[in-house]
């Protein structure tokens, strides 16, 4: 049985050497173990162009579906309709999408990068491949190969 945590240094360093058993061994908790580190360094690595993973996915996803609606981004993103009005929002107000109604259906708003948006989404895949390239050398270009095909069979599993 481990002490008590002494000092709020020790407790941050904790998960290092914490024992983990069997969920080292667990698709589960490797999965949300690597997506927390491939997050921090996305964050790290984009803290200076003030980007989530989240805005620059929705950035990809409207300048490949011009015209597309909130409720089509939620389901490739995994994440509700009204979680997304607030990424959504952001880069509206900063000037990289537009909302606008439908032509046919007035109660749908439709999305579309601003040409400030295309340029800022160009700068960032650009530096998007940079930190890719990070990840790959890290794990090496073989494994991230492979990583990149065993996940891909995760989106094609059906809610």
């Amino acid at each position: 049985m481990r002490r008590p945590v002494e000092d709020e240094f020790e407790l941050r360093n904790r998960y290092s050497t914490m024992e983990r058993g069997e969920l080292d061994q667990t698709v589960g908790f490797l999965l949300r173990a690597a997506w927390k580190e491939v997050s921090r360094q996305f964050n790290a690595f984009f803290r200076d162009a003030d980007f989530t993973p989240g805005l620059y996915t929705i950035m990809v996803l409207v300048d490949l579906n011009p015209g597309c609606n909130p409720g089509d981004l939620a389901k490739p993103m995994g994440i509700s309709q009204n979680n997304l009005v607030a990424h959504i929002d952001e880069l509206v107000e900063r000037g990289f999408l537009t909302r606008s109604v439908h032509p046919r259906d007035r109660r749908v708003k439709v999305l579309n990068l601003t040409d400030l948006g295309k340029e800022r989404l160009a700068e960032l895949r650009k530096a998007h491949k940079v930190y890719e390239k990070r990840i790959a050398q890290q794990i090496g270009k073989d494994e991230m190969t492979q990583l990149l095909r065993i996940l891909g069979k995760f989106e094609a599993v059906p809610d």
